[in-house]
């Protein structure tokens, strides 16, 4: 059996979707304010993902944790938010331990960003 992801998918839809743009341009206009929503959600969701950040580095830090355990303490709330994704509803991962793993490195990699800038 042979395995394509959702992001590959996505990325296959959009790219033949491309094409296909100027037949049906009328009805994407007609759809495009709901994609305000969405918009509005996309931007909720990075709210979430921030709040459960911050709320690991305040957890880290009263216990003197290290960033690695600080992300660490963040894997399982940012699982959860990427696993409530409209796209991934119904979907279970091929390996959960490694989409944990991945969803606990985006926390780091989000960690990091914040880290980028002067407080």
């Amino acid at each position: 059996m042979n395995f394509t992801s959702i992001l590959k998918k996505i990325g296959q839809g959009i790219a033949t979707a491309t094409g296909l743009y100027n037949a049906y341009a009328p009805l994407v206009q007609a759809v495009a304010p709901s994609t305000t929503s969405a918009v509005a959600k996309i931007a909720d969701r990075l709210d979430l993902a921030t709040k459960i950040v911050i709320d690991a580095e305040i957890m880290g830090q009263a216990i003197n944790a290290p960033g690695t355990q600080k992300a660490a303490m963040a894997a399982g709330p940012m699982f959860q938010l990427l696993l409530d994704l409209p796209i991934l509803q119904g979907k279970k991962p091929k390996d959960p331990e490694k989409a944990k793993a991945d969803a606990e490195k985006l926390g780091g990699a989000l960690a990091d960003f914040l880290n980028d800038f002067e407080g």
